[in-house]
């Protein structure tokens, strides 16, 4: 008998309809790590589920029931010896992460389980976030065109790399701090929910508290730069260097995106591209260089790209647009 016969069917039942307590998803994920068969097998039957309009089925029916109409579907016997990797096209290493769901709000996302290798890197695709929950039940929630890598080499401390934006919310860990390293600073965690933005075409790197407490490091001298309070933000200057500290930040200027929202707070034209651009996936380039400088603001949710530029051009008339979404291009002159 195989492995992935190894596990409760009233579990994989209630993992595809998303409905397991904290406990049970350990069981699943740690069944998973036992054999890269048992993680082809649930990616398949979520699949096969998937196709299998589970919403016809009604919701007081029997678990054994259904269980036997998801293996009908896939052509699954319970004593099955062999599961045919030719049923399941999407592969995925057992050292990586495990994906269990997708969530968002307009934006197509994945939810991960990081298991305790030393190394893991994950990154998204543009209008693209995930959650990925880290091996001491912290939360990172990256936003579209980031990478976070995470290293568990070290015994006294945790440690990601970001590149990209990404909310974190970090569980506190006496004696083991958490840090998050940025191109320009690192960030010291004493549990606590922040947002980091460290794009690598953006002009500035940017941490904003919501709740706790961070310390801002310099990355060459090991010297604090700055010690955040809830609703603070600190902003450094790529060019220059020099840095800034918000009072009272605007925390949907950050944290929108988070909550499937499109934010912006007095925002230059050429920083409003680069924001669309990683949301909608396509190339916009500013052909005008008189109104790269315009700044806007506006709260936006679950809007196509061309309603966002009709709104651009809208309140600044002379900002005009082309689109090719074929290609992907946006043109402004």
């Amino acid at each position: 008998m195989t492995q992935f016969t190894k596990i409760n069917n009233n579990l994989i039942i209630r993992y595809l309809r998303n409905d397991l307590s904290e406990a049970e998803k350990l069981r699943v994920i740690s069944w998973l790590e036992a054999d890269q068969q048992n993680v082809e097998f649930l990616l398949g039957l979520k699949e096969a589920y998937l196709v299998s309009q589970w919403q016809t089925i009604k919701e007081n029916s029997d678990v054994d029931n259904e269980w036997k109409k998801i293996h009908s579907k896939i052509n699954l016997e319970q004593n099955s010896k062999q599961v045919s990797k030719r049923k399941f096209i999407l592969q995925i290493s057992r050292y990586a992460a495990i994906i269990v769901f997708a969530f968002g709000l307009g934006f197509i996302g994945n939810h991960y389980y990081l298991t305790n290798t030393n190394n893991t890197t994950f990154s998204t695709g543009s209008g693209r976030n995930s959650v990925i929950i880290l091996n001491d039940g912290s939360k990172v929630t990256l936003n579209a065109k980031s990478t976070l890598a995470y290293n568990n080499n070290k015994s006294n401390a945790r440690e990601v790399t970001l590149n990209g934006e990404a909310v974190f919310d970090i569980k506190k860990d006496n004696g083991k701090p958490f840090y998050v390293n940025t191109s320009k600073y690192k960030i010291k965690v004493l549990g606590t929910l922040f947002n980091v933005s460290t794009y690598d075409n953006d002009d500035y790197v940017s941490t904003t508290l919501k709740r706790g407490k961070v310390q801002i490091i310099d990355t060459k001298s090991n010297n604090i730069l700055s010690e955040l309070k809830e609703g603070e933000r600190f902003y450094i200057d790529k060019k220059t260097g020099n840095y800034t500290i918000k009072m009272q930040a605007d925390l949907n200027d950050d944290f929108g995106w988070y909550n499937g929202k499109l934010c912006f707070n007095d925002i230059l034209l050429k920083d409003l591209t680069n924001k669309l651009e990683r949301e909608f996936g396509y190339d916009i380039e500013i052909k005008n260089q008189n109104v790269q400088n315009y700044r806007y603001k506006a709260n936006i949710e679950k809007e196509s790209i061309k309603n966002i530029m009709e709104y651009i051009s809208l309140v600044t008339p002379d900002v005009h647009y082309k689109i090719n979404d074929v290609a992907k291009k946006i043109q402004i002159y």
